[in-house]
């Protein structure tokens, strides 16, 4: 009998297998190494996560292409047409946000779009809005932490005009609603300013306030405001109920604030002459019932104080 070891079919075909397995394994992880380390050979890409700080503002509406050249172009990605390949195989259902972006150099095409993708990397400004600024008010202070001109944020704020309510008729006044917010930097300011109205309109509905009451609940809540500290909210607005309903003191509120605000200056500055002024339409103190809107952006103390 000959002493030549036999292997039976069944195990040459599990030797294979395996064998076939083992190569295909070893295939993978060459291919992936060919994948990661090939561009960087080729001068096509940087590897690893970055080196350097360095901030970048991607504007609104740019492209895959025009973002892979401003990365490019500030020593971000080694190079442009690598990066855009990379997004375009690996994160086209993805969406590269604007804004400014604290990123570093030398970083990989996919450690870059990773980077880009991360909100946490966004610039930001914050700032608060107290309760009771005017319009005015909001644009200088939006303006200064933002960095802006008072000029370009009154611009932004008008293109947020579709987002106010009809009975609103295009006054933003009182619909800026006060509170801290976080903005990011590059971003169009126009976002913001439809954040501010729709923070109010959240709001008054949170107070179960019907829709074709927003604006004179807003009219009145401003002046409350305006007229009375915190503690007394619920005095000033039932006496606006009181003075709006009793044929007493002929339906006139009476009140300095918004005759003030008519004039575009401070209640201590008023004198006589313009507290009987009736050319002056907020002038409360001649003309019966409330003025034709807002006269501040009231927090939601008051609103909750007229609603109640």
């Amino acid at each position: 009998m000959s002493s030549e070891l036999k292997t039976s079919p069944k195990k040459r075909g599990t030797i294979v297998l395996v064998v076939s397995a083992v190569l295909f394994v070893a295939m993978l992880g060459g291919g992936y190494l060919l994948f990661k380390y090939m561009p960087n050979i080729n001068g096509q890409d940087f590897l690893g996560e970055g080196e350097e700080a360095v901030s970048i503002t991607i504007p609104e509406g740019a492209s895959t292409r025009s973002i892979a050249e401003i990365l490019q172009d500030n020593g971000i990605v080694e190079s442009a047409d690598f990066f855009t390949r990379t997004f375009d195989n690996s994160y086209s259902d993805k969406q590269l946000m604007a804004g400014i972006f604290e990123i570093k150099t030398k970083m990989s095409s996919q450690a870059a779009i990773e980077a880009l993708l991360d909100p946490a990397n966004i610039a930001s400004f914050k700032f608060t809005v107290p309760e009771g600024k005017t319009v005015k008010q909001v644009i200088k202070i939006i303006a200064e932490a933002s960095e802006t001109s008072e000029k370009s944020v009154s611009q932004a704020m008008e293109k947020a005009k579709d987002t106010l309510p009809k009975s609103a008729e295009g006054n933003f006044e009182g619909w800026l609603f006060p509170s801290t917010y976080t903005f990011p930097r590059g971003q169009d300011l126009t976002g913001l300013f439809k954040l501010l109205i729709n923070t109010t309109v959240s709001i008054l509905e949170e107070h179960e306030v019907p829709e074709d009451q927003w604006q004179e609940t807003l009219i009145k809540a401003s002046i409350v405001q305006m007229e009375v500290p915190i503690k007394d909210f619920g005095k000033a607005a039932r006496v606006i109920e009181n003075r709006l309903t009793t044929d007493v003191t002929g339906h006139v509120l009476g009140m300095d604030s918004t005759v003030a605000y008519g004039l575009g200056i401070s209640g201590l500055d008023l004198t006589v002459q313009q507290l009987d002024d009736p050319e002056n339409p907020y002038n409360t103190r001649v003309l019966p019932g409330l003025p034709p809107g807002p006269i501040s952006n009231p927090g939601e103390d008051a609103i909750a104080a007229v609603r109640n």
